[in-house]
Protein backbone atom coordinates (compact mmCIF):
# COMPACT_ATOMS: atom_id res chain seq x y z
CA UNK A 1 0.00 0.00 0.00
CA UNK A 2 1.39 3.48 -0.94
CA UNK A 3 1.42 6.11 1.90
CA UNK A 4 0.65 9.52 0.85
CA UNK A 5 1.26 12.33 3.08
CA UNK A 6 -0.83 16.08 1.89
CA UNK A 7 -0.44 18.94 3.57
CA UNK A 8 -2.14 22.56 3.82
CA UNK A 9 -1.74 26.00 5.12
CA UNK A 10 -3.69 29.26 5.93
CA UNK A 11 -2.96 32.58 7.26
CA UNK A 12 -5.69 34.77 8.36
CA UNK A 13 -5.44 38.31 8.92
CA UNK A 14 -7.16 38.73 12.43
CA UNK A 15 -8.52 42.23 11.77
CA UNK A 16 -10.52 40.61 8.71
CA UNK A 17 -12.33 38.01 11.04
CA UNK A 18 -12.58 40.53 14.22
CA UNK A 19 -15.15 43.07 11.28
CA UNK A 20 -17.17 40.16 9.98
CA UNK A 21 -17.56 39.00 13.82
CA UNK A 22 -18.59 43.10 14.59
CA UNK A 23 -20.86 43.11 11.43
CA UNK A 24 -24.41 41.90 10.52
CA UNK A 25 -22.51 39.05 8.72
CA UNK A 26 -21.53 37.36 11.98
CA UNK A 27 -24.31 35.01 12.51
CA UNK A 28 -24.20 33.50 9.12
CA UNK A 29 -20.65 33.40 9.23
CA UNK A 30 -20.55 31.41 12.44
CA UNK A 31 -23.20 29.02 10.95
CA UNK A 32 -21.64 28.50 7.84
CA UNK A 33 -18.19 27.15 9.21
CA UNK A 34 -18.53 26.49 12.53
CA UNK A 35 -19.94 23.61 14.18
CA UNK A 36 -22.09 24.05 17.82
CA UNK A 37 -19.38 22.11 19.76
CA UNK A 38 -16.42 24.94 18.07
CA UNK A 39 -18.97 27.92 19.11
CA UNK A 40 -19.39 26.08 22.54
CA UNK A 41 -15.87 25.91 22.97
CA UNK A 42 -15.17 29.60 21.94
CA UNK A 43 -17.19 30.43 24.65
CA UNK A 44 -14.20 29.24 26.81
CA UNK A 45 -11.52 31.14 25.36
CA UNK A 46 -10.45 34.83 26.61
CA UNK A 47 -10.25 36.02 22.52
CA UNK A 48 -13.34 35.01 20.50
CA UNK A 49 -11.78 37.19 17.20
CA UNK A 50 -8.61 34.57 17.78
CA UNK A 51 -10.13 31.84 18.72
CA UNK A 52 -12.48 32.17 14.89
CA UNK A 53 -9.34 33.24 13.40
CA UNK A 54 -7.07 29.77 14.32
CA UNK A 55 -10.37 27.50 13.81
CA UNK A 56 -10.75 29.87 10.04
CA UNK A 57 -7.67 29.09 9.15
CA UNK A 58 -6.83 25.60 10.28
CA UNK A 59 -10.24 24.86 8.33
CA UNK A 60 -8.92 26.42 5.51
CA UNK A 61 -5.59 24.25 5.97
CA UNK A 62 -7.69 20.85 7.08
CA UNK A 63 -9.38 21.44 3.52
CA UNK A 64 -5.86 21.96 1.06
CA UNK A 65 -4.68 19.13 3.01
CA UNK A 66 -7.54 16.64 2.49
CA UNK A 67 -8.39 17.83 -1.04
CA UNK A 68 -8.92 14.78 -3.74
CA UNK A 69 -9.41 12.55 -0.76
CA UNK A 70 -12.67 10.75 0.43
CA UNK A 71 -14.06 13.42 3.20
CA UNK A 72 -16.37 16.04 2.17
CA UNK A 73 -14.96 19.51 1.80
CA UNK A 74 -17.15 21.86 3.41
CA UNK A 75 -16.12 23.90 6.41
CA UNK A 76 -18.61 22.07 8.82
CA UNK A 77 -17.52 18.41 7.78
CA UNK A 78 -14.87 18.84 10.11
CA UNK A 79 -14.90 19.58 13.54
CA UNK A 80 -11.70 21.12 15.10
CA UNK A 81 -11.80 20.96 18.80
CA UNK A 82 -8.66 21.53 21.66
CA UNK A 83 -8.28 18.57 24.24
CA UNK A 84 -7.37 19.10 27.94
CA UNK A 85 -3.89 20.14 26.86
CA UNK A 86 -5.39 23.10 23.92
CA UNK A 87 -3.84 20.82 21.35
CA UNK A 88 -6.35 20.87 18.67
CA UNK A 89 -8.14 17.71 17.02
CA UNK A 90 -9.57 17.02 13.60
CA UNK A 91 -13.15 15.46 13.89
CA UNK A 92 -15.30 13.69 11.36
CA UNK A 93 -18.47 12.31 12.14
CA UNK A 94 -18.05 12.38 15.68
CA UNK A 95 -14.49 10.26 15.10
CA UNK A 96 -11.13 11.72 15.95
CA UNK A 97 -9.21 11.49 12.74
CA UNK A 98 -6.01 9.99 13.97
CA UNK A 99 -3.76 10.18 10.91
CA UNK A 100 -4.20 14.32 10.72
CA UNK A 101 -2.37 16.76 13.02
CA UNK A 102 -3.00 20.31 13.00
CA UNK A 103 -1.15 23.39 14.45
CA UNK A 104 -2.73 27.07 14.83
CA UNK A 105 -0.41 29.62 16.04
CA UNK A 106 -1.45 33.70 16.08
CA UNK A 107 1.11 36.35 16.13
CA UNK A 108 0.39 40.03 15.71
CA UNK A 109 -2.62 40.50 12.73
CA UNK A 110 -2.09 37.16 12.00
CA UNK A 111 -3.32 33.93 12.76
CA UNK A 112 -2.31 30.95 10.76
CA UNK A 113 -2.34 27.16 10.94
CA UNK A 114 -0.87 23.60 9.06
CA UNK A 115 -2.26 20.58 8.69
CA UNK A 116 -0.26 17.34 7.64
CA UNK A 117 -2.17 13.85 6.93
CA UNK A 118 -0.95 10.86 5.95
CA UNK A 119 -3.25 8.63 3.90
Amino acid sequence: MKIKIQSGIDIVKISRIHSILNSEKRNRFIKKIFTDNEVLQSKEKSDEVLYFSGRFAAKEALKKALSNTFYPSHFKSFEILADKNGKPNVFFEKKIIENTSLSISHDGNYAVAQCVSIL
